[in-house]
């Protein structure tokens, strides 16, 4: 049975099981390749850490059990940052010594290779809160890819529901999904127009710059030509001109505002910080980049024309799934991850389609779940990124929100399948 709940009491020991078991150079590597990064680029420095959380979430609980030993006082696991690490150890252990050898050292090769791609990470993650999920309602699962078998790709079969069980296929889908402008590479590239705006803060400026640059597609990809684009930026900047077209088609709008707005907001609580920074810059939900330097600011913001494919992104993933992966043998369900929305984001998508209208997601399982060539899928879900927490002192748990619907029409639709992922 794969592990849902834990007492952080059991932490060094079970610290000390999964180092021994996967290999602590597994993760220690990958934090060393982050910092190498960090070293060359602080700008980089949260993004690495949220996309490796799980690595340097192994790379402090080395410490602390190596300082403490078995008795480590349960307090200095009490972070929210270590809740997943925690959460993928119990899990990972639990499923390793219930398969066969085989099996088992299948899984730990996965998780080996999961350390080395985010993607992957995300992926292993996904699959095992799914299995805790089926798991505490009382089924059995199974993972019978892990089988050998390379004709069954799909990820979790849950045994004893509907007629024949239900296939489950997950997909983590990272805020880059559809994008045209990925987080990494808007983060470098504002790198190299923060000297040019730090230079302004040093010259006496007293108030804030915000400076919008929409890209007619996307970023140069030869580092030449991204900081030729730089510095035709900054030369915009320093014009004055509130409104400047590039000659690459590129547009740089320039605002004055009020520095002392951040005064009394927490620059570490993101939710208010986004707020200010989309009021100011008249963006929404874009890679920013806030500076503070002798009395003035510089808010740098970028962005592309080209509208986001978030939907028909997010809507192709779950055909090619439904379609390689699911054997239309019987009932199937497709679970995406959408790691950019927190819990409380996608209960209030779902909250908002009160008012009538439809929500992206929406559409995306309408026109999936309508075709005539999926009627083998009964249901598809999105989940939002990982709600791991505490609900009582010593006791995490894993946890988050679902956004699901169903397709009753199709011929394999049982009513075991209500209320799947239902609060209970």
């Amino acid at each position: 049975m794969v592990a849902t709940a834990l007492y952080l009491g059991d932490v060094p020991a079970l610290y000390r099981q999964f180092a021994e078991l996967v290999g602590p150079h597994h993760w220690t590597k990958r934090v060393e390749q982050c910092h190498a990064e960090i070293a060359g680029n602080e700008h980089l420095r949260r993004h690495l850490e949220s996309d490796n959380d799980v690595a340097f979430a192994l790379v402090h609980l080395a410490k602390i059990v190596d300082r403490y030993g078995q008795r480590a006082p349960v307090h200095h696991f009490e972070h929210a940052s270590l809740y997943p690490a925690i959460t993928l150890m119990a899990q990972v252990l639990s499923l390793y010594h219930i398969h066969p050898p085989e099996e088992a050292a299948r899984l730990v090769r996965r998780v080996h290779g999961a350390f080395k791609n985010p993607d992957d990470m995300r992926g292993l993650r996904l699959e095992l809160t799914c299995a805790a999920h089926f798991t505490l309602r009382g089924y059995a699962i199974s993972w019978p890819e892990a089988g050998g078998d390379r004709n069954v790709t799909f990820d979790l079969l849950v045994e004893d529901i509907g007629h024949s069980g239900l296939e489950v296929e997950c997909k983590a889908v990272s805020e880059n999904k559809g994008r045209k402008l990925h987080q990494r590479e808007a983060i470098e590239f504002q790198s190299m127009l923060q000297p040019g705006l730090e230079r302004m803060c040093q010259s006496g400026l007293q108030v804030g710059i915000s400076v919008v640059l929409t890209l007619a597609k996307r970023l140069p990809r030869a580092p030449k030509a991204r900081q030729a684009l730089a510095d035709n930026v900054i030369s915009a900047v320093l014009s004055g001109a509130e409104h400047s077209v590039l000659q690459d088609g590129t547009h740089v709008r320039i605002r004055v505002f009020d520095p002392t707005v951040f005064t009394n907001v927490d620059l570490d609580n993101r939710v208010e910080v986004r707020k200010l920074i989309d009021s100011i810059s008249g963006t929404s939900n874009r890679e920013s980049l806030l500076g503070f330097l002798h009395g003035g600011a510089f808010l740098s913001t970028v962005q592309s024309s080209e509208s986001d494919e978030f939907k028909d992104a997010v809507l192709d993933t779950a055909k090619d799934a439904a379609k390689r992966q699911l054997t239309k043998a019987r009932a199937g369900f497709i679970l995406i991850s959408l790691e950019g929305l927190s819990p409380d984001q996608l209960r209030s998508i779902a909250t908002d389609e009160r008012t009538g209208q439809l929500s992206k997601l929406h559409q995306i399982a309408q026109e999936f779940l309508g075709s005539t060539n999926r009627a083998h899928v009964v249901g598809i879900g999105f989940t939002s990124r990982s709600g791991v927490g505490s609900r009582q002192p010593g006791i995490i748990d894993t946890g988050g929100a679902a956004y699901y619907f169903y397709n009753r029409a199709s011929p394999y639709w049982h009513a075991d399948f209500e209320g799947l992922f239902a609060n209970r």
